[in-house]
């Protein structure tokens, strides 16, 4: 193979130095809502035995565990229609590849 596959010169970020001890803090404004978080969570992820989910309190951060694939994409579709902002993966490969399988024609 000849050359290189992928440029990334071109669409690298602008990365401005900040200063030792002034770091940026991003705070929302009034008015402004907080990102809603969902998170697909397996119980029976190695780290996960025996804890509860955290953030489970919090208004904007939806935390599902389904037990079967047909469960996941049902969650995935509510997800989607909620329009969530962030999706979280609280598991392990495993629990990663089923979500990124069963989301990709999801989102």
């Amino acid at each position: 193979m000849h050359g290189t596959i992928y440029e990334f010169e071109a669409s690298s970020p602008l990365v401005v130095p900040v200063a030792p001890g002034r770091a940026r803090a991003r705070s929302l404004s009034v008015g402004t809502r907080a990102p809603l978080i969902g998170i697909i969570r397996n119980p029976r992820s190695h780290r996960n035995k025996g804890h509860q989910p955290e953030f489970a309190d919090r208004p904007n951060v939806l935390t599902r565990t389904p037990r079967t694939r047909a469960a996941l994409r049902a969650e995935l579709a509510d997800f989607a229609a909620r329009g969530i902002d962030y999706l979280a993966v609280d598991g392990g490969d495993g629990t990663v590849r089923d979500v990124l399988t069963c989301g990709e024609d999801i989102f």
